[in-house]
């Protein structure tokens, strides 16, 4: 836990008419690994023609894993959009509520530098729906390993209250690949013990999520280019993939195969939704452009349309 310092609150507020899908990329990614403090809100009125964001940003230096594991694949998350939740039968879930203009969904996306483009381009998805208001914490080089650097749960734990999120959208892995540092020990990367103590803090940080919010997305990390580094990404997303399917409350949205090409090889260009070729991913083999960001975002909202109804909520 953090000890002797403040949390992160936003910095300074910068009002804007509109925020373009990408606009803040590039600025917003620390080097080679996650995440940088942005606050992001992204709301619509109705009857009014105007929509309006808060953006802040600030950066940390980024961790990088240095070791490697065995590779563990994930199982695929597919989904449907309808027009009435997918989990419907003769009743709806306790947690469903309708969602309108009057009264769009609340959505929060937290986590680590990837996470950044994935709600700027979740914003852009849903701004001309009306039907959802999109909320962004990222912080720069984090995880759920160093705590000592940025204490996710901590943050989470105050910022839920002031958001007030229907839904929570979180993208946190990617800086993980390393040692675990405790008072009594020094854990190594996917030993037994290792494993032990970092699926206990995914699946507490999860019944945070959820106890503040109506549902929770967790995204897998896409793959990574460099084979050590995609071989950690995998272990971590399998062990984040376990914990969210003991949740009935949490869907885990597959970010890591969505990336691969059909030999299930890490691609740096893949088609768009218009057939053309593009580039998705930055040079360093782990940033994303707003291609694949869009892409992401797109297979988030299209699990989101199918739990919560409208199919307008997938954002096109």
């Amino acid at each position: 836990m953090l000890t002797g310092r403040p949390l992160l609150r936003p910095l300074s507020r910068v009002w804007i008419g509109l925020v373009l899908a990408g606009a803040v990329f590039g600025s917003a990614c620390g080097e080679g690994g996650q995440a940088g403090p942005t606050s992001a809100v992204i709301g619509s009125t109705t009857g009014l023609a105007t929509t309006t964001a808060v953006v802040t940003t600030t950066e940390r230096p980024s961790t990088t894993p240095t070791t490697a594991t065995a590779t563990t694949d994930v199982p695929a998350t597919t989904s449907t959009t309808t027009s009435v939740p997918a989990t419907t039968g003769t009743s709806l879930p306790s947690w469903w509520r309708p969602v309108t203009p009057e009264d769009p969904l609340r959505v929060w996306v937290v986590g680590d530098s990837l996470a950044g483009p994935l709600g700027n381009a979740l914003a852009a998805r849903v701004r001309a729906t009306g039907l959802a208001v999109v909320t962004i914490d990222f912080e720069d080089g984090t995880g759920l390993v160093r705590d000592d650097v940025f204490d996710w749960p901590e943050y989470a734990a105050q910022r839920l209250p002031q958001v007030g999120p229907d839904v929570v959208v979180s993208l946190l892995g990617a800086n993980d690949g390393q040692a675990l540092r405790l008072a009594s020990a020094r854990l190594e990367f996917g030993s037994r013990e290792w494993d032990r103590e970092y699926t206990k803090r995914v699946g507490e940080f999860m019944d945070l999520l959820i106890e503040g919010s109506a549902r929770v997305y967790w995204v897998g990390v896409p793959s990574m280019s460099d084979a050590d580094y995609d071989s950690r990404v995998q272990h971590i997303n399998a062990l984040q993939w376990g914990q969210a399917a003991a949740r009935g409350q949490l869907g885990f949205v597959d970010g890591y195969s969505l990336f691969r090409n059909e030999a299930g090889e890490y691609t740096a260009q893949l088609l768009d939704e218009d057939g053309d070729l593009v580039t998705m991913r930055q040079p360093d083999g782990i940033h994303l452009t707003g291609a694949v960001a869009d892409r992401l975002a797109l297979a988030v909202l299209h699990r989101v349309a199918s739990d919560w109804g409208p199919a307008a909520l997938s954002g096109g």
